[in-house]
């Protein structure tokens, strides 16, 4: 297959991956309203829009000068988290949006790390579902948190950000 067909067909996947799980976090978010719900929906809105970003500057530079597979694994994990929606090591490679082999050595770092775990489907032994784990979310939260103050400043002075 064409490698260009093929890197857009899994850009298309994970973004269709993605707008699904903001969707579920998001009407989640209209049925419960505790602060840690709300804040974690509105973090999960940003990450979705940094993959967004990511996916609309592969439009116009070649994505490989920016390949960041790892930090895409953690927003997708985030915001997956945010809807409640398990990731599959399969669906984690298509979020990295490199190729399968760098997204695996990138997933086995983050595992290797502690950002990571693993879980059997209890299920399915053969599927394996990926989620963050707490030092994890605790970091992939704090830094979207930091990020999207950036982005905010001064424009939402009310906001009270829940300890992580």
């Amino acid at each position: 297959m064409n490698p260009e067909l093929t890197a857009e067909i899994h850009r298309l996947a994970g973004e269709l991956l993605s707008l699904g799980r903001l969707a579920n976090a998001e009407e989640k978010d209209l049925v419960e309203t505790s602060d840690v719900e709300v804040s974690d929906v509105v973090l999960a809105a940003h990450a979705r829009k940094e993959l967004k970003a990511r996916q609309l500057r592969a439009q116009y530079l070649p994505a490989d000068m920016f390949a960041e597979g790892g930090w895409n694994i953690l927003l997708d994990l985030f915001v997956s988290e945010v809807a409640n929606a398990n990731v599959s090591v399969t669906d984690a490679c298509i979020a990295a949006n490199v190729p399968t082999t760098t997204a695996l050595r990138h997933l086995r770092l983050l595992i290797d790390r502690g950002l990571v775990r693993r879980s059997t489907d209890v299920h399915d032994v053969r599927r394996v579902y990926l989620s963050l784990s707490a030092e994890g979310r605790s970091s992939i939260r704090n830094a979207l948190a930091a990020m999207y103050h950036l982005g905010n400043q001064g424009r939402h002075s009310q906001i009270k950000w829940p300890a992580g």
